[in-house]
Formats: C-alpha cells, sequence, structure tokens
C-alpha cells in the first residue's frame, strides 16, 4: 500500500512542477526511502552552452526517475549519468519591428502595420516586453531583405535577432553507471540526489537542487530545477563580483534586482522547457560554483523581496557601468517609454575601478563597412553622424551617410553593429590629404547597455554609506519593494 502511494506522489509532483505558480508552497519529491523538497518559488534554469559529453554526480548516489510520454516506466539508483549529445546546432532568424510594455500596444501596432508584409507578425512575450517579429527565417539573406524592407518603409525600431536552436540528430545516449539507455522522444530523466543536502555535480561543477534531461522537440536540455534563493546564489557573484564590489549593500540591490528580473520571468513565461536560460542573455548563472560568503548574505538578508510597479514585478535591467548617467530605456531598446526606467545621474569613484569609465574605439573607415555589410548592402562611407542624443548624452541616433544613400542606426543596435562597449558620445574623424574620412573614433563612458540599475554606481553608493532600498530607489524611479509574501498580481 505505502509503494503504491509513493508511486501517486511521484507522478503528482513531477507532472505538477513545470505548471508550478511561483507563489506556491514546497514542493515534496518522495522517491522511496527518498524525500526531497524544494522550497517554492522553484525556478526552471535551462543550462545552456554544456559541452556534448555531461557527467553527473552525487557523492552518495543518485535517485532516478524516467518519464516517457506521460508513464513512469522506470526508476532506479545510479552512481552516475553520462549523456553523449548528438544534437547539431542550426541557426533561426527574426526581424523584430517593435517592442512594447503592455499586449494591447503590440497588436495595435500589429494590426497597422501587418498589411505591409505577406508574411504574419506574431507577438511573443518575454521577461522584458511583448515583441512585434516576423519569422523565423532558416537563412539570414531572407530576414536582411526583410528588415531592410522594414527600415525604409520608416519602421526604424527594426533589427535581426538570432536564436541558436538544437536540431536532433540521431545517436543521443544516455548511461546509467556505464550501462547505456536510449533517450526516448518526449522524455523527462529526473536526476535527485539521495540526501537533501547533497549537491549534484555536473561536469564536476556543483548545483543545488535537481537535474532534468529532457528530450523535446528541439532536442535535449539540461535543465536545474531549484528554489529561486539558491539559484540567487549563483548569479549574484557572477553577475557582479564580491572580490571586487566588496560592498553588502550593494550587492544585496543586486540581488533584489536578479531576483524580480527571475521572477518576472516566471510570470512572463516564454514558449520554452524552462524559465530562464543561464546564460548573459538572461543572467549569468552556473551552479554553486562561484557561490561567495558575501553575496550569499546579500541574498539571504533580502530574501522574498522584488521591486513591482503598478503591483507586478518590474522589468529590472541592469548595467555595468553606466558612465555617469543612465539613460532612458526607449532611447535604448526601443518601444514604449517605462516610468521606472528613466535616466538619471549616477555616483562613480574616479580611476579605481578595474573597468575605466571613459573608452575610445578606433575603426578605420574600411572596418566599418567590412562590419556593416553583415547586415547592409553598402559600398562606402561619406561621412557618420548624430542625429539623436539621449538625457545622458549618449548618441541613440546616428545617420551613415553613403554616396548613394544613408543609414539610421538607433539604440542598442548602434552599440551591437559596431561593437561597442557602449553608445558614443561623441564621433571623431581623421581626414586624409583629399580631405576624406580615413578613420572614426568613437568616444563614450560605460559599459553595457546604461538602462536601470548601475553596478558600478551602487557600489560607489554603498561606500558612502547608503542602504540597499536606497540604491534602488534611486535607479527605479517610482517603485514598490515588496516581500513575495505579500500580494502581487
Amino acid at each position: 500500500m505505502n509503494r503504491i502511494i509513493f508511486k501517486i506522489l511521484i507522478v503528482l509532483v513531477i507532472f505538477l512542477l513545470p505548471q508550478c505558480h511561483p507563489l506556491k508552497k514546497t514542493f515534496r519529491y518522495e522517491v522511496d526511502e527518498v524525500q526531497y523538497h524544494i522550497k517554492a518559488p522553484v525556478i526552471r534554469v535551462g543550462l545552456i552552452g554544456l559541452p556534448q559529453n555531461i557527467e553527473i554526480t552525487a557523492e552518495k548516489g543518485l535517485k532516478i526517475i524516467n518519464r516517457q510520454n506521460g508513464n513512469l516506466p522506470a526508476k532506479r539508483n545510479a552512481n552516475k549519468v553520462k549523456i553523449d549529445l548528438k544534437n547539431g546546432k542550426s541557426e533561426l532568424y527574426f526581424v523584430q519591428l517593435g517592442a512594447f510594455l503592455k499586449r494591447e500596444n503590440a497588436e495595435n501596432f500589429t494590426n497597422q502595420f501587418s498589411s505591409l508584409y505577406p508574411f504574419q507578425m506574431k507577438i511573443y512575450q518575454s521577461s522584458q516586453f511583448y515583441q512585434v517579429r516576423i519569422g523565423p527565417f532558416k537563412n539570414k539573406a531572407d530576414a536582411l531583405e526583410v528588415f531592410k524592407y522594414s527600415i525604409k518603409n520608416g519602421l526604424k525600431d527594426a533589427w535581426i535577432v538570432n536564436e541558436v536552436v538544437s536540431s536532433e540528430e540521431e545517436g543521443n545516449s544516455l548511461f546509467i553507471d556505464d550501462e547505456e539507455l536510449r533517450l526516448e522522444k518526449n522524455s523527462d530523466i529526473f536526476l535527485i540526489p539521495f540526501h537533501q543536502a547533497e549537491l549534484l555535480k555536473v561536469n564536476e561543477s556543483p548545483y543545488r537542487g535537481i537535474i532534468e534531461i529532457k528530450n523535446g522537440e528541439s532536442g535535449i536540455t539540461v535543465i536545474n530545477i531549484l528554489n529561486i534563493e539558491d539559484y540567487l546564489k549563483g548569479v549574484v557573484p557572477l553577475e557582479m563580483n564580491p572580490e571586487q564590489f566588496n560592498e553588502l549593500e550593494a550587492l544585496k540591490a543586486q540581488a533584489v534586482s536578479a531576483r524580480t528580473f527571475a521572477i518576472r520571468r516566471l510570470k512572463f513565461h516564454e514558449e520554452k522547457d524552462y524559465d530562464i536560460c543561464s546564460t548573459v542573455k538572461c543572467q549569468v548563472y552556473k551552479g554553486a560554483l562561484f557561490e561567495h560568503p558575501l553575496s550569499n548574505q546579500a541574498v539571504k538578508e533580502t530574501e522574498n523581496e522584488i521591486l513591482t510597479w503598478n503591483n507586478e514585478p518590474i522589468n529590472a535591467l541592469y548595467t555595468g557601468s553606466c558612465g555617469g548617467y543612465t539613460e532612458d530605456v526607449e532611447n535604448i531598446f526601443g518601444g514604449e517609454s517605462v516610468r521606472y526606467l528613466r535616466g538619471t545621474f549616477c555616483f562613480h569613484q574616479n580611476g579605481d575601478r578595474v573597468s575605466p569609465i571613459e573608452w575610445n574605439e578606433e575603426k578605420t573607415k574600411e572596418e566599418v563597412i567590412k562590419i556593416l555589410r553583415r547586415q547592409f548592402s553598402i559600398e562606402d562611407i561619406i561621412d557618420i553622424y548624430p542625429l539623436r542624443r539621449g538625457v545622458s548624452g549618449r548618441i541613440v541616433e546616428m545617420r551613415i551617410l553613403t554616396s548613394k544613400d544613408y543609414l539610421d542606426l538607433r539604440g542598442f543596435l548602434i552599440k551591437e553593429m559596431l561593437g561597442l562597449k557602449d553608445l558614443p558620445q561623441e564621433i571623431l574623424k581623421t581626414m586624409n590629404q583629399n580631405n576624406e574620412v580615413e578613420r572614426f573614433i568613437f568616444k563614450g563612458r560605460g559599459k553595457g547597455h546604461g538602462v536601470g540599475f548601475c553596478q558600478e554606481g551602487a557600489y560607489t553608493m554603498a561606500k558612502m554609506k547608503r542602504k540597499y532600498k536606497e540604491i534602488l530607489l534611486h535607479y527605479y524611479k517610482d517603485i514598490d519593494i515588496l516581500n513575495l509574501n505579500e500580494k502581487v498580481k
């Protein structure tokens, strides 16, 4: 009778987990003599960028649950699990036409401009905005034609977005204690340590929580399932190094920002097998390997605290160094203005940080032409000059003048296209004997995108004895700092 109850518990827990709401109670895994608890909120982190050969172990062994097509045909114990991935990689391209805070505005935009295109516009919901895109395209040339057409028709926020996806190939294998087990399509394998306090190791790197190996439509994904506070212990030291930023109040501000970013990701869930990725596209996470006592303390002392506006988790963007002044979000990422992401002055120390505030990037005219040809059909460049500046002094719109035409770049696309540390504040030129531009010198301050919470500035404010809530309220305007146990939409 007891074994029947255990089997029922396994089925209920594993089937309910992917749909869990971040504010639900603790989840309990009960597998025979093993009971594993994950305190809510629970987050599913896609471990992106792992090598093809993966080994997962635990000091006292693993409990393995294998779910295939909705059934639980196997559970067993093991000392180690090896995965031999044969996933191929391919890129898909989208043309993003706009990003909006409200779905209603994204729908209005789609209705207004859909007649311009023979392709269907789709709205993608991310942790940041409602994004209007066309695609996917399997080759960049097709996306480029749509991009050029969009710019020509006045959609200046258009840009090309690429995503790397797995394309499943024959031969993916899983070895349990050197015994091969074929990974079936639509199967999920859960790896649970025998003891609650034990950490799993993925290629010798420690991870809290449990591991799910999911063989879905886009290939195999390795997912770390754990409590969000444990997740933050791995995120905060990689996003804001405690050895460099050794002020507790600054790290506490970073912890609240990172927690808010993750909670918003849970609320505005994208159509993926996991809630958040482990790369810089989301928040950098490498398990428990880089945990640090000071950042762990910052997570603990701000437990469950998030930033809200209008009773919803905010889009808690943060940047490495803003160079003295942050920027209005719409000037960098396009779309609508957001009340709490307005440009503001920042605190900086002079010259004693690892990353200098001011930077110069020199590029020859030929180098700039080569860069731009990746996206545009361009033969030469006569000049590059600012069209518009943001509140921070950054050039948020620039014109590239050619002998036949001109090209306008806006916002983050300037940084991405030209490979700069941030948006520039000055563009200088050197001329040859024929009074033609020979080289461009881009000058700026800061590193990153310059929107929201500034890590360098937060560190300086903490050294000035400012508390973490004061730091957060300086960078995010008119927001509330709430506990997850309070009512949040």
